[in-house]
């Protein structure tokens, strides 16, 4: 019996939209427009919160598969592992977001 991956679809849509934030990043500092080096900074805090939790939905889908195949793992374990990652998909759709939203309204902004 395989168990497929928590969430993992919407990870992968907020990884996509921060990668084309990072293409528009890329083009602008090509251009030489000022704040590329901050939003080079802020891509990799983003690429690294996606990567915790990406990590922790693994942990739990890998918890879940232990004790579905009785390996070891309890109920109350898995219940935890269940709930973090619930919380950390849950803040990187809510934090993906809010970047696209504010990233629409700095993009309609007049100069």
């Amino acid at each position: 019996m395989s168990i497929g991956p928590i969430g993992g679809g919407n990870t992968a849509a907020f990884l996509a939209q921060v990668q084309q934030a990072n293409q528009a990043n890329a083009a602008e500092a090509a251009s030489g427009t000022e704040g590329a080096g901050a939003t080079e900074k802020v891509a990799d805090a983003l690429a690294e919160g996606i990567s915790a939790a990406d990590g922790t939905l693994k942990e739990a889908d890998a918890s879940v598969e232990q004790m579905v195949e009785s390996n070891g793992a309890n109920l109350h374990e898995t219940m935890i592992a269940l709930e973090k990652a619930d919380i950390a998909a849950r803040l990187t759709i809510k934090i993906g977001t809010k970047l696209v939203q504010a990233y629409r309204e700095v993009s309609n902004m007049q100069v």
